[in-house]
Formats: C-alpha cells, sequence, structure tokens
C-alpha cells in the first residue's frame, strides 16, 4: 500500500467524519503506542507490534511520545 494513498484515504475519512482535528497515520501510530504503554503492555511487544527491528529504537520512541504527552496534554 502506498504513504500517498494512506494520506489520501484518511484525510477523505476525516472530512467524511466532520473531525476538526488534523489527523495523520503517525499520530494515529503514537496514539496506538501511548495506549498499548497505558495498559502496561511490555516494551518488547510494543516494538513487535509497532515493527522495529531493535528495542532501543522502541525506547527512545516511547520516550519522546510520554515527553510529548507531558509537554501536550
Amino acid at each position: 500500500m502506498e504513504p500517498s494513498y494512506v494520506r489520501h484515504l484518511l484525510s477523505r475519512l476525516v472530512r467524511k467524519s466532520g473531525i476538526d482535528a488534523r489527523v495523520h497515520a503517525h499520530g494515529m501510530r503514537d496514539a496506538y503506542a501511548a495506549r498499548l504503554l497505558s495498559e502496561g503492555t511490555s516494551v518488547d511487544e510494543i516494538s513487535h507490534r509497532l515493527g522495529h527491528a531493535r528495542l532501543s529504537v522502541t525506547r527512545r520512541y516511547l520516550a519522546r511520545l510520554q515527553r510529548r504527552i507531558a509537554i501536550d496534554p
């Protein structure tokens, strides 16, 4: 599936739903990771679900995500 197809599809679905907020695929990925983390899912499992090759990548990703959430509640 091409990234441009996903962007256009998501854009159409957001408009159709009447959502006024900016919605993008990576934001949905962030929300998914944040929810997994808040539910107590292990970092190993989150790494697997996100498709990261190395656990260190997931740890950096989650740390950055947690900092951003703390800043933008």
